[in-house]
């Protein structure tokens, strides 16, 4: 009786060192991942960089804590590669501050070389690049792709840090994602323009413009139409479309019945020219032989001449001399143009994109650009060309005094300076109405849709700046807003002494080498424990 009440005694207690020895199991485990969370997740770290470079400023949260759409920071690697390199590390753990201060901003990581398709619907072309270095902040269909280098200032030879101004960057994308809450894209109507109707989408029109509606749709814009002779512009819209005008947007008298004299009234082209003083973007389409002279004589402000010529192919491989293979711009001659689509043309073999029934424009500035008194700047620059070998008529088919390379599109920036912000507004030129072809935008063989979207991703951005002074410590407009490193630069020793800290220090420290060895001291220790309980339980039952 005594033997059992013994070896049950003996049962017992080895049973109740087994569970103790599985708790300190699951004890280590569950420290291992809450160490990881306090540090990666939940931002457990004292900052003790003199420049407060892990810390948000006051003033920071002043400038964007009104904002209340959604917005998302998407890192495109893992966040221990994030913690490990020198540009980035402040600026994830900068987004996760952001992330515990505002309710409505999330933090995500993906790696986009495992996952490349996570960040598909940011590419604005089917070519575009996102690299593992980018940062996209996001909000609903507008983002903004941001490289983890330019949240930095550097030094005259740009290799050494010299500011933080990740604050600046990230409330400026802040701001202009959510300056709008349905940014819009406002098609003009009476004057003969081609729109798509949704209450009549069998139409000719309709038919005609049905594949540029959906691209302004999945560029994030909602669309609507705006009669500029009975309307103002509204302030939701980003981007103003003329899309095939027949009918000048000329000056009108209006009879005032009561006193009996004529008097004028606000001409469309007034409205357009205070929407494009408020930094709007306008892209206008129009066929050759369509003669608009008002809209025209406006068009020269912006440094472009149009005239009454068709761009032909004096040879061509087809019956249709008429369809236009059209030539990229040159990205040193023009790099405003070429900026709009650099991602097609610089594969090995871009695709075409071709313009039908096209005109052309002229751009009228010694070498593109313009310098105004006020402070403003302009840039002319065509985007698409025709060939050396193409020839321009007239109706009478008289051909022109210009020879070849013809620009079948163009584009002009207006830029406004203040302080170091920089405002634009953009006045796109298309000498023809099929660049908004639903034949062609649906062609997959041809680069229509990827030119048209990129350029109207870029035309439609709002662009909404933080206070110039946005920073910790030292603030000037000289270093664009930021916490002025300690030191002229940070030197691989001020790096390395704020990577060295320990975890709950700085948020550096935890590595690539220190999670590994705290992964396998969480491996080993309980295997080390475990025999030793065996031993101690032996031990037991034997001297017992």
């Amino acid at each position: 009786m005594k033997n059992t009440q013994k070896r049950s005694r003996t049962q017992k207690k080895a049973l109740a060192m087994k569970l103790i020895t599985v708790a300190l199991i699951l004890v280590l485990l569950v420290g291992n991942i809450g160490l990881y969370a306090l540090v990666i997740e939940e931002n457990g770290y004292i900052d003790l960089t003199d420049e407060g470079l892990y810390t948000l400023s006051e003033q920071f949260k002043e400038e964007v804590g009104d904002i209340e759409q959604q917005i998302k920071i998407t890192f495109c690697t893992d966040p221990d590669y994030l913690l490990s390199d020198a540009d980035l590390r402040y600026v994830y753990v900068m987004a996760k501050e952001i992330e515990k201060f505002m309710d409505n901003v999330s933090v995500e990581t993906v790696n986009i070389d495992k996952n490349p398709t996570a960040v598909q619907k940011y590419r604005t072309t089917s070519a575009s690049k996102i690299n593992q270095t980018d940062v996209i902040v996001s909000c609903g269909e507008r983002f903004r792709i941001i490289n983890g280098r330019s949240f930095w200032s550097y030094d005259s030879s740009g290799q050494k840090h010299w500011a933080f101004n990740g604050e600046y960057k990230m409330a400026n994308a802040f701001l202009s994602l959510s300056a709008h809450d349905n940014p819009t894209a406002y098609f003009t109507v009476g004057h003969g323009e081609k729109v798509y109707d949704v209450n009549s989408p069998d139409s000719a029109d309709s038919i005609e413009s049905y594949e540029f509606y959906k691209l302004l749709i999945s560029s994030g814009l909602t669309v609507k139409t705006v009669n500029l002779d009975k309307e103002e512009i509204p302030e939701d819209c980003t981007l103003l479309i003329m899309n095939g005008p027949t009918v000048d947007y000329a000056t009108k008298d209006e009879m005032d019945r009561e006193s009996y004299f004529y008097v004028n009234y606000t001409s469309p082209i007034e409205k357009i020219d205070r929407f494009m003083d408020e930094t709007g973007s306008v892209m206008i389409f129009k066929d050759p032989f369509v003669s608009l002279p008002t809209l025209e004589e406006y068009l020269l402000e912006w440094g472009m001449d149009t005239g009454n010529y068709q761009v032909k192919e004096r040879q061509s491989e087809g019956s249709d001399r008429s369809l236009i293979s059209a030539v990229y711009a040159n990205s040193e001659k023009y790099p405003l143009g070429y900026s709009l689509y650099s991602d097609i043309i610089d594969l090995a073999s871009p695709p075409k994109t071709v313009v039908k029934n096209s005109g052309y424009v002229s751009g009228l500035w010694e070498n593109d650009e313009l310098y105004y008194s006020s402070g403003l700047s302009a840039m002319y620059s065509p985007v698409l060309l025709s060939s050396d070998k193409a020839g321009a008529y007239d109706g009478d088919g008289r051909i022109s005094d210009l020879a070849g390379n013809y620009h079948l599109a163009a584009v002009t920036a207006r830029v406004k300076q203040v302080e170091v912000s920089s405002y634009y507004s953009y006045m796109f030129y298309g000498a023809s109405t099929e660049l908004t072809s639903s034949e062609y935008l649906s062609n997959g063989s041809y680069a229509n849709y990827d030119i048209m979207f990129s350029s109207v991703r870029t035309m439609s951005r709002t662009d909404v700046y933080a206070a110039d002074s946005l920073g910790a410590l030292s603030m000037n407009t000289a270093n664009y807003g930021g916490k002025i490193l300690n030191s002229d630069a940070m030197s691989q020793e001020k790096r390395e002494e704020y990577e060295n800290q320990k975890i709950v220090k700085t948020y550096a420290a935890m590595t690539q080498k220190d999670a590994t060895v705290l992964t396998v001291i969480a491996l080993i220790v309980p295997l080390i424990i475990l025999p030793l309980v065996c031993v101690y339980i032996v031990g037991r039952r034997k001297y017992m």
